[in-house]
């Protein structure tokens, strides 16, 4: 076996830190603004796992590209009324997708549809507080005055983020925070 002469050996590499950094992600909406036109079939038919999430991750990637069209301001705080309501368009636009499977009423498939789009909807503020938090922790160690508000996602229109941002910083939720920790 031939070695090569410039080749570093381990001793020469060492203190070299080689980082690699994530690449920039392109977000996948799944079928998300290419509705099936009037007259055409629908783009498939949703399954569900155990009557309470969507199995297919195309489907789940278009549930979720409809709830951050449909975001606005009051999202991340409303409840009650509000907050179904919200749900029930990010469904109905769901729904002008995909067919529902058989042996499902139109209620029935709408509930799980709700369910799985309230767990995303849960999950997705934790991931953006966390890496919005975790980029603030990263600017403050650099000497940078920065908020929660600078690190806004690019997936989410500047009014709806500040909505989160100023969610994030309420009585209720700062509460609900340390009781879940």
């Amino acid at each position: 076996m031939e070695v090569d002469e410039d080749m570093e050996s381990d001793e020469d590499m060492e203190g070299d830190e080689t980082t690699f950094e994530r690449a920039a992600r392109s977000l996948c909406y799944g079928d998300y603004k290419k509705p099936p036109q009037k007259g055409e079939p629908k783009l498939g038919v949703v399954q569900f796992v155990d009557d309470k999430t969507i199995k297919q991750p195309r489907y789940k990637r278009t549930l979720k590209g409809i709830m951050r069209a449909e975001w606005t301001y009051e999202t991340a705080s409303e409840k009650g009324r509000k907050r179904e309501a919200f749900l029930n368009r990010c469904v109905k636009k769901f729904r002008r997708y995909y067919y529902y499977p058989k042996g499902f009423t139109k209620g029935e498939a709408n509930s799980v549809v709700r369910e799985h789009l309230r767990r995303t909807m849960k999950q997705s503020m934790f991931t953006m507080k966390k890496n919005a938090s975790k980029e603030v922790e990263e600017a403050l160690k650099k000497g940078e005055n920065k908020k929660r508000h600078h690190f806004k996602p690019h997936f989410l229109e500047e009014d709806a983020w500040i909505g989160c941002c100023d969610y994030w910083e309420t009585d209720g939720h700062e509460k609900m925070s340390k009781i879940n920790t």
